[in-house]
């Protein structure tokens, strides 16, 4: 269920930012958008949203302001020349869904927080696929208070929606969750090494332990055909 006083912004219309972006205008969202690509603001625009110039005049236009930047823009549209943080927009949130350095989510939050704007920092998790069908993973950092205002709107989005504390904290969780998958994908590439030295049938071998109880395990299946 949307919350119907909230207006929503959304800067960068890529891949993963314009499957999110659509999944709130569809849910009923009023929506101001933002991109470098005109064609995918007329987009929008064709399915009513209203496209803005600047991050600043997204922010002035709405409650909550989304993003899903490249690393290296995001402090450009938090804190730049026309940047979110020039509307001076008391009370409205900030809500990064781009993956950073847990340092700069530290120091945007407090610049935004002396113009009276939250910032939280919500990496995501689960690529395309999962910003389509509305079932990504989000690790928000950031106020509580901000968490739970902004939560009905990234549960539009994400299937699991988990708050981790402070600022930073968001984009540290992120890191975390890649490094252990990363751990764990080593480990499987490893194991089919040496089930392959110990003279095992590599196809048969990988079907038997996708049906084992890690999760992990059913990468396999995409390893190796049945």
């Amino acid at each position: 269920m949307k919350s119907a006083d909230e207006q929503i912004g959304f800067i960068g219309l890529g891949n993963m930012g314009g499957a999110i972006a659509l999944r709130l205008l569809r849910a009923g969202y009023s929506l101001t958008v933002l991109d470098l690509d005109k064609e995918r603001m007329e987009t929008f625009k064709q399915n009513g949203a209203e496209i803005a110039s600047t991050p600043k005049e997204v922010a002035a236009r709405s409650t909550i302001v989304l993003a899903s930047l490249q690393p290296k823009d995001v402090e450009k549209v938090a804190c730049g020349e026309n940047g979110i943080a020039e509307a001076k927009q008391q009370g409205l949130i900030f809500v990064d869904l781009s993956s950073t350095a847990p340092e700069l989510a530290i120091v945007l939050s407090g610049a935004l927080r002396a113009c009276g704007i939250e910032m939280l920092d919500a990496p995501l998790s689960g690529a395309d696929i999962g910003a389509t069908n509305g079932k990504l993973t989000i690790f928000v950092g950031g106020s509580y208070a901000a968490y739970q205002r902004s939560l009905p709107v990234l549960q539009h989005v994400g299937r699991m929606v988990t708050y981790l504390g402070k600022n930073g904290n968001g984009q540290i969780g992120k890191r975390i969750n890649q490094m252990m998958q990363a751990l764990s994908e080593l480990a499987i590439y490893e194991g089919l090494l040496l089930a392959q030295q110990s003279g095992l049938d590599l196809k048969m071998f990988a079907r038997a332990a996708s049906g084992g109880q890690t999760r992990h395990l059913f990468a396999l299946r995409s390893i190796l055909p049945a």
